[in-house]
């Protein structure tokens, strides 16, 4: 990669880039002897332009295993609902909070994430750049850490997702492997960088108008550094020399993640790494196989010096043209085809590259029968598939969780507030929250950790079911508005809008329902009043019509 390919200034920014970088050669030589055992396009030799091809291999073990186990790690890992939103274990057994409120937060948490989620899902890189999707990109991330054993990632603000080459960063950690710095190098057109920003470049707008894109692609370097002062994240970056951006961030924006990292080491080792001796063993032993059967598919006739029949007569006969030379049993004495006559050296080389072959099959999964397939799949094949690919790839669950999954949902969720993006919620839970101020916490899960919304549904489904068999009584102990409302949240009803009623719609037609009682009694009093005044009225009709004996007498 050229770093200066326009001859511009270079500041500090660059010339930490470039010192980093040149002090990691043997770490990128082995990252592109992997790469190129595997997938060479991942991480090409220096200097290499993308109109050049790339080195061959003699094997396709390594390019098929790297896909199975990318296709199981981003299904399994970005799959499901991969994050979500809880109340912070003191917030949840507060007492200061009534339970039903609790309930209200956690389908309002769960909303927001459902917010985030599609915002990161529909989030595209702005102005020329290609449009990546999320499900790529981090694809894209499971190839880094596969087959090179480093990744950065980086979310910008419109929640697009770049995924950087191993040859165009840096990182720098402390002898704990936290993280102190990262550099990046990329190449970009001045005149899509913002007025204010192209204004201190110190570049010629004019000059530049009249060159094509191709002429005018100037580098940009970025440095991202942790502040241990300011206990913040701070982005600079750096064109012609000259800073021209620089902003701190509390939620960073840039995610890394080494596969196998040792302390004291800036970057990860990879898997294939971890099994390069069969990779390259495979790889040279095919190369020979195919070299042997190359020779051994010649059809090369061989003449003796004293036969009669000269090489241009083979050359020129013509198709049924009789030879003269000496015969022996119908065999010709003097004519006879060139033949390799080591096949029991070479079914020792198929025995070892089937051995060879069997053990990555199993390292990559290869040989595995538990990818999910289908519309739904439940949380238990998911697991299923996590447990595999942690038990091949050393637990790596854990690291996706820790330092791909959580940094990108906190700065997407930072960003989402931060655009207002996320909504207002309620007033009576708005309220609890300022009231609460700093005490009010969440707490943002991932990875393995979100399956567990089915195992929560299905337990509670569980104690309901053996509840109903215990009877009326102890089915009163259920709330089943807070029953409803869990299931609806796990069983992810909530996705439909209306499907599932709010509890201030179940009071409204409770209340609805009330009224239309009263009213209905108070017309059926009415209506028994106005039978009993007209009834009273008939009998006095009846006595004016009909006096009594006495009456009569006194008359």
């Amino acid at each position: 990669m050229t770093y200066n390919p326009s001859g511009l200034a270079s500041g500090p920014i660059a010339s930490d880039f470039q010192r980093l970088h040149a002090a990691r050669g043997e770490r990128l030589e082995i990252a592109r002897l992997c790469a190129r055992l595997v997938k060479p396009r991942l991480l090409p030799a220096e200097g290499w332009t993308p109109d050049q091809r790339t080195p061959r291999n003699f094997q396709s073990t390594g390019s098929r295993g790297v896909g199975r186990l990318r296709g199981s790690m981003v299904s399994a890992y970005f799959g499901p609902p991969w994050m979500n939103t809880e109340l912070a274990p003191e917030i949840m057994r507060s007492t200061q909070i009534p339970d039903l409120l609790k309930q209200d937060l956690a389908d309002e948490y769960y909303r927001q994430d459902a917010v985030v989620l599609g915002l990161l899902e529909s989030g595209r890189l702005v102005g020329n750049a290609r449009p990546v999707g999320f499900k790529s990109a981090m694809s894209n991330v499971m190839d880094q850490i596969l087959v090179v054993g480093d990744s950065l990632t980086h979310l910008t603000d419109d929640f697009g997702t770049k995924v950087f080459r191993f040859d165009q960063y840096v990182t720098e950690r402390d002898s704990t492997t936290a993280i102190l710095m990262h550099g990046v190098h990329e190449c970009t057109d001045p005149l899509s960088l913002p007025e204010a920003q192209f204004a201190k470049t110190g570049l010629d707008y004019e000059a530049l108008k009249k060159q094509n894109i191709a002429q005018r692609m100037v580098p940009i370097f970025t440095r991202y550094e942790w502040n241990p002062q300011t206990k913040v994240w701070t982005l600079c970056q750096e064109v012609n020399g000259k800073e021209i951006f620089t902003r701190d961030e509390k939620k960073r924006s840039f995610a890394s993640v080494a596969f196998d990292l040792i302390a004291g080491e800036n970057y990860g080792g990879s898997f294939v790494e971890q099994n390069l001796g069969d990779l390259d063993a495979l790889d040279e032993l095919n190369k020979r196989l195919l070299q042997n059967a190359e020779l051994a598919s010649r059809a090369h006739p061989i003449i003796d010096p004293g036969s009669s029949i000269r090489a241009e007569e083979m050359q020129t006969a013509e198709p049924g043209q009789i030879w003269y030379d000496r015969v022996s049993n119908g065999v010709p004495v003097n004519l006879g085809m060139w033949r390799i006559d080591k096949m029991n050296d070479m079914r020792f080389v198929l025995e070892t590259v089937a051995r060879l072959e069997s053990n990555l099959n199993r390292a990559f999964l290869l040989i595995s029968e538990t990818a999910p397939t289908g519309d739904r799949v439940t949380a238990t094949a998911w697991r299923q598939v996590i447990k595999e690919v942690d038990d091949a790839l050393s637990g790596v669950s854990a690291m996706i969780a820790d330092e791909l999954q959580l940094p990108l949902a906190v700065r997407a969720y930072e960003i989402a507030k931060n655009k207002n993006l996320l909504g207002q919620p309620k007033p009576e839970l708005a309220a609890i929250m300022r009231a609460m101020g700093e005490k009010f916490r969440t707490v943002i899960v991932t990875g393995e950790k979100t399956l567990l919304r089915q195992q929560k549904l299905q337990s509670v489904l569980t104690v309901a079911g053996v509840l109903q068999t215990l009877g009326p009584e102890a089915m009163a102990r259920i709330d089943i508005g807070v029953l409803t409302d869990i299931v609806a949240r796990y069983g992810a009803l909530y996705d439909e809008p209306g499907l599932v009623k709010s509890r201030q719609q179940m009071m409204q037609e409770q209340a609805q329902a009330m009224r239309q009682q009263v009213q209905l009694a108070a017309q059926e009093q009415a209506v028994s009043s106005l039978g009993k005044i007209a009834e009273m009225g008939a009998q006095g009709a009846i006595q004016q019509s009909n006096p009594s004996p006495a009456v009569r007498m006194a008359g």
